[in-house]
């Protein structure tokens, strides 16, 4: 029966691409394009290995075993997940790939180079702090944060939690600094310093982020709709970065920027030998195994959503409120009571399952497939300014985060620094005056009369994407006056 699960999984997992190629809104920048990659890895690819296998390793440390009808259920939970993000993203996010941005919007871009440098100037300092204090607490073992078992829950228990988190901030930062630089090498030396100091703090979600980050941005300005061979490289050095430092958790990186032997932090199953793939990392299968296990059978209820609370709560500093509960406001259940699912992302299937069983998957991924592709629709249509191009190119990153763990918090956590130097760019080009009537009066000055007209004209026609063709020729001034 598993088997045949196994195989009904790929042919739904094809049925879908097939139709997502169909449609001319096929390509790297749609949200389903990453959804398709993170299920493909985890839910299709995977699972076969897991069977060839006979993965153990999460069950020992979960302390449960799924029966083979909990394991055909959560292929079906995770194939419905999929349809429904598919069917939403793909209805609510229809438009085809669009630059709308002209030579003109580009060339109003270079004057936004010192608005970014003093948005840069802002941010910086504490971002770097924030790396370096990272970096520190990982060299003496320790990062500040401990396991609370009542409620299953990672608590910061020194420090400043936005301080410890500032160091995201430098993943839009160095993306727009390639990006404004015209991804020439100098520009690139800012991402390849934080790719390394990030990797020797043992993290490797941020250097996913932001190398799929400057994929996007490349591939943009450069009017191309998926990858090409050419960023091969980009790719095998992401998957070497995560082998390596998953290893070692960037002892080896530490050790070699110290030029001191580094000793390496080590769990209690490291020194389990393992399967190929059969690491935490990608255990997202296993996690939705012990979710379907779990709830509602020995939970005896689902949650409801109830949980989805906290988005209004975590934005409190504890030091302004001391009693602040830890995780969600009001727990139904802790999911801890009936194994050791340390480490476990619920994903957005395994999250909607949690909530009210298959009509939660249905709803949760449903929903989720319909603003994401609103989104990008909102995108494809707008004028694609560069406040907006970079808003929507740091936004798709976090998704890579945002598909795995299933939680709206993780979006607000994340874009909270990834979403705060766009805006502050616009405020501080705004009120220095390189964007506006200001910074355009300035570029019509620098142009003859004649020419100014046309380039606003095929500015606005441009932008709006309304304008065909053939009408803007008819803007263009003639040659020669008879």
């Amino acid at each position: 029966m598993y088997l045949f699960a196994l195989i009904a999984s790929v042919v739904v997992y094809l049925g879908v691409i097939m139709v997502f190629v169909t449609r001319r809104s096929c390509n790297i920048l749609h949200p389903l394009t990453l959804y398709l990659g993170f299920h493909g890895m985890v839910f299709v690819i995977r699972p076969w290995f897991a069977w060839f296998y006979d993965y153990t390793l999460i069950y020992r440390v979960f302390e449960f075993v799924p029966s083979e009808a909990e394991k055909v259920t959560t292929l079906a939970v995770t194939n419905l997940g999929l349809i429904a993000f598919a069917t939403t993203s793909l209805w609510f996010g229809h438009a085809p790939m669009r630059w709308n941005r002209d030579t003109f919007q580009t060339s109003r871009q270079s004057t936004l180079k010192r608005s970014l440098a003093v948005t840069i100037a802002i941010f910086a300092p504490i971002a770097i702090y924030s790396l370096y204090t990272l970096w520190v607490d990982r060299s003496a073992g320790s990062l500040g944060y401990e396991l609370d078992m009542a409620t299953g829950t990672t608590v910061n228990i020194s420090g400043n939690g936005y301080v410890k988190q500032a160091q995201i901030v430098l993943i839009p930062i160095t993306l727009l600094i390639a990006w404004v630089g015209r991804f020439r090498w100098y520009s690139l030396i800012p991402l390849a310093l934080f790719v390394f100091f990030r990797a020797g703090t043992g993290g490797r979600g941020p250097i996913i982020m932001v190398l799929f980050g400057l994929a996007c941005f490349y591939l943009y300005e450069k009017r191309k709709q998926w990858l090409e061979w050419k960023m091969l490289a980009l790719i095998i050095g992401a998957v070497m970065i995560f082998n390596v430092v998953g290893s070692d958790r960037g002892a080896g990186l530490r050790g070699a920027f110290s030029g001191e032997e580094v000793a390496v932090e080590m769990d209690a199953w490291d020194d389990i030998p393992l399967a190929p793939l059969e690491g935490m990392d990608l255990g997202n299968l296993e996690f939705t195994e012990y979710l379907v296990h779990t709830v509602p059978r020995k939970t005896g209820t689902y949650e409801y959503f109830i949980d989805q609370l906290q988005i209004f709560t975590e934005p409190v500093p504890r030091a302004i409120w001391r009693d602040k509960p830890i995780g969600q406001p009001i727990r139904l259940f802790n999911l801890f009571d009936y194994g050791f699912p340390i480490g476990m992302t619920r994903s957005l299937p395994g999250e909607g399952w949690t909530q009210l069983g298959f009509a939660g998957v249905a709803l949760w991924c449903a929903l989720w497939g319909a603003l994401l592709g609103a989104l990008y629709n909102w995108f494809m249509l707008s004028r694609q300014t560069a406040f907006q191009t970079a808003a929507f190119l740091c936004f798709i990153p976090m998704l890579i985060i945002f598909y795995r763990d299933g939680y709206p918090i993780t979006l607000l956590r994340m874009g909270l620094f990834v979403m705060a130097p766009v805006l502050v760019w616009k405020l501080v080009a705004l009120l220095m005056g390189d964007i506006g009537q200001s910074a355009a009066q300035r570029t019509a000055s620098k142009v003859k009369p004649n020419e100014n007209r046309i380039q606003h004209a095929s500015d606005v026609s441009s932008a709006s994407g309304l304008i065909p063709r053939a009408h803007r020729r008819l803007m263009q001034p003639p040659e020669k006056e008879p």
